[in-house]
This record gives structure tokens, sequence and C-alpha cells, in this order.
């Protein structure tokens, strides 16, 4: 984006806290391929949010096929594809040398030097591991917990530089290896298997070294620890509003809820009453942190426009189900609420006190027991009996 920036701060403590972020961000990525193929949004819209799941895949799984492929075919001669050598040339040098050619020549009205361009990609290898892990787990549809990013540094960088160890080891052997069978000599056609191999695992060591010098600790010099202030003004003030709408939302529900409760039972009076009560914490915390004037206007109902719908929902649910009340719930509230909550302790962590901290995190585990709630309404349903 050619817009200046909005706001701007410190990255993640330690290469831990660095992967907990990527790992939960492309998790999200992931999660978003199976509904968006569903979805019916314009093409532009459709391409915008691919292209943010297909950025993950390429610095995920796809970066760790780049890494290990060249390595099994130096070490241990399996070969994953074949096809004429000077085809391979042919077509995939002009386009490589046009596609790194274009990428620098982009970049380089933001001062992008030949150097960040190899601590650029060695980024990219740092969080293919998280990436990948996530990649799995969407695949499996898995549960991951929603872990936020800690603010403090946790483990040793040692241990998370492992993996990329025996990534610079497998790539150097198999280098080495390589260069021992050309000077042996070999037939025309595995020499050349040999020679594109060897330079694929030469490139994605150019990249990998540079990892080490990542992970290891630094000391920001001071001047320009002085050039980063935390400025969340905008992103708070959007926050605001959306915990503003969250409230009105809450409250729609845990009044529908309560309604449903002196029809069916106290099944639905717990669902009712933490709705009102989330309702008021986030009533108080959105007057406490709304910024007045951010300089950029910001559409409310745009911002609030999944609210708006849910609210919508709710006024039509009650007709549907006179009979039946597990069609009365809403799972899809649950979720979105709990996602808010989690998403407000993260950005609010250094504005607002423990105790809203607290109040916020209470929220995030009641709708994970709401979900619970909902999820074993049909095994309840037979003691059921409308009043």
């Amino acid at each position: 984006m050619d817009a200046p920036l909005v706001w701007h701060g410190v990255p993640p403590k330690d290469v831990g806290s660095y992967w907990i972020q990527q790992g939960r961000w492309s998790l999200g990525g992931f999660q978003l391929i199976p509904a968006l193929m569903k979805s019916r949004v314009e093409l532009r819209q459709f391409l915008d949010y691919l292209a943010g799941a297909l950025y993950w895949l390429h610095v995920g799984p796809l970066l760790i096929a780049d890494v290990i492929a060249p390595a099994l075919v130096l070490l241990f001669d399996l070969y994953y594809l074949r096809m004429d050598p000077l085809a391979y040339l042919l077509v995939y040098v002009p386009a490589f040398s046009l596609g790194i050619t274009y990428y620098m020549k982009a970049m380089r009205r933001y001062n992008y030097r030949p150097s960040e361009f190899f601590i650029h990609h060695a980024a990219h290898v740092l969080v293919s591991i998280p990436v990948t892990l996530s990649f799995i787990s969407a695949l499996l549809r898995r549960r991951v917990p929603f872990r936020t990013t800690p603010k403090s540094g946790s483990r040793s960088n040692l241990v998370y530089s492992i993996p990329f160890i025996l990534m610079a080891l497998a790539l150097s052997v198999g280098i080495i290896r390589g260069v021992l069978l050309l000077a042996s000599g070999l037939p025309a056609a595995k020499m050349w298997a040999v020679v594109v191999n060897a330079f694929w695992a030469a490139w994605w060591l150019t990249f990998t070294l540079p990892v080490f010098w990542i992970i290891q600790p630094k000391e920001v010099p001071r001047e320009v620890r002085s050039r980063i202030k935390q400025n969340y003004d905008f992103l708070v003030h959007v926050l605001a509003i959306i915990l503003r709408c969250a409230s009105s939302l809450e409250d729609a529900v845990g009044k529908y809820y309560l309604r449903l409760s002196r029809k069916f039972g106290k099944y639905f009076e717990r669902l009712g009453e933490d709705s009102l009560r989330h309702r008021d914490v986030y009533k108080l915390i959105s007057a406490r942190v709304f910024v007045g004037d951010v300089g950029i206007n910001v559409d409310e109902a745009l911002v609030c426009r999944s609210y708006f719908e849910l609210m919508e929902k709710v006024s039509r649910m009650y007709a549907r189900c006179q009979e039946n009340p597990c069609l009365c719930l809403m799972p899809e509230e649950e979720i979105h609420m709990r996602l808010v909550a989690n998403m407000s302790v993260e950005m609010l962590e250094t504005l607002v006190g423990e105790e809203s901290l607290d109040k916020l995190r209470k929220i995030a585990s009641d709708e994970v027991v709401h979900e619970r709630i909902i999820e074993g309404c049909e095994q309840s349903y037979p003691f059921f009996k409308p009043r």
C-alpha cells in the first residue's frame, strides 16, 4: 500500500513470539480458503483474499518442499521430476531472471537494497516451520487454541535454530556430494540433474544461513528506539467502534435468550445473562479507549456490518423455534464474539488495566462454554417442554 503508515511499533521480542504470531496469522489464511471457495464475493475481492492465502502457502509448505527437494536428489538420488534439461533452462531461466529483475526494480522506490532481499527471503525460511504446522492443522481440521503474541521473551532462540541447523547441514552435505559426483564423471542426463539441484541447494542455503543472524538477540540502537513510538490511535479507534457494536449485539442476543428461557427453561438462562454481562463490559471498555479525531474518516456502518446482520437475524429467529429450541441458537454469534474478545485482549494489553483484561478473557472463556452448550442442544432437546 502506498499510503503512509497508519501505525508503527516494535516486532515480537524473540523467535518464539514471532512463530506464534505468524502461525496464528497463517492459520487464519488457510482456514479462510474453504469459506472463500463457497462465497459470492466480487472477483476482485476473491482474488485479493486468495492472494493472501496463497502467500502463506508459498512461505510455508511449498518453501519446505523447495528446500527438501534438492537435498533428496543430491543425498539419496530420489528424483521427483524428470524433464529435458535444455527445455528447463530455456523456460525457467528467463522467467526466473525476469521475476527477480522486476521485483528489485519495483522495490527500488522504497530504497530496497540487495542485502534486504537476502534478509527478506531468510525471514521466509524462518517462518516456514510454524506456517507449515498451521497448514497441517488446517488440513486436518484440528482445533488450535487462540494464542496472543507474547510481549516479552520466552524460550532460548537456540531451541528454534535446530530445524535450520538440520536444513543447512542437509543442503551443505548435498552440495558437497554433488560436486564429488560431478568430479567423478557422470552421464550427461544425470550431470545436468546434479547441476540443477546443486544450484537450488546453494540458493536455499544462501537464505538459510542468514536465519542464524536474524534469531540472535540484538540491542536496538538508541536513535532507532527514539523513532519507534507505539501509535495505535487509528486501530484503537476502530476497535472502540467494534466494541460499541458488539455491545449492541450482546444486548439483543441476551434479551433474546432470556425470552427463550421463559419459554424453554433455564437452559437458555446462562446464555442470556452472560450476554448481558458481556454487553456491559464492552460498553465500558469502548467508552474508556475511544479515540476522537484520528484524521481518517471511519465508516461505522462498514466496520459493524456483520454485527448489524446478526442483529437482524436475532429479530427474525424467535418465530422459527416455537417447538424446537435448537433452531433458536446462534453458534456463529458465539464464535464471532470469542474472536472479538481475544482480539481486544491483544490490542488493549498496554492501554487498559488488568481488571478489564481479565473481564475480556472471561468473555472469551464464556463463549467457549456457550459453544459447548449449543453443541449439546440436540442431546438435551427431549427434555425441553415449551411452557
